[in-house]
């Protein structure tokens, strides 16, 4: 018997030791909890982290977004798009620079966002006390320097 069927017989699954693999896995976790609670807005786990960062960054540049988040482009396009067509969101002109588009959280992504956030919260702060809390203060300091 070859391992994959051994793998198969037994439901045990043999992880990857890369690291990619893993904070995939632990990324997908965490966003299908939030998606849950932000569901109640219809909007995905995706979508309320571009809220997250358009309302605490009002006036913020497409490519800042994309940026802060990781994620491509054409992605944060898509994501900021369904924002505006909610009303969540809205986008104006750069007034110093009329190339460049400015997104702004509208009143009631403000509304949506300060209802979503402490749930959003409250699942984030039950992730991390899945961890012991040398593991929380090791991962919040990765997580911070990560991005300076």
């Amino acid at each position: 018997m070859i391992e994959s069927e051994a793998v198969a017989e037994s439901g045990n699954v043999v992880r990857s030791p890369l690291v990619g693999g893993a904070l995939e896995a632990v990324s997908r976790s965490l966003s299908r909890r939030i998606h849950n609670v932000v569901d109640q807005e219809k909007l995905t786990a995706d979508q309320w982290y571009v809220l997250d960062i358009i309302v605490r960054n009002d006036g913020i540049a497409m490519t800042e977004i994309a940026r802060s988040l990781g994620s491509p482009a054409p992605t944060t396009t898509k994501h900021v798009d369904r924002l505006v067509t909610t009303a969540l969101a809205f986008r104006l002109p750069d007034h110093a620079d009329r190339r460049k588009v400015l997104v702004h959280a509208s009143k009631r992504g403000g509304s949506a966002h300060s209802r979503l956030l402490p749930l959003v919260q409250q699942v984030e702060d039950e992730f991390m006390d899945e961890l012991a809390i040398p593991d929380r203060q090791v991962l919040r300091t990765v997580l911070e320097t990560w991005f300076e």
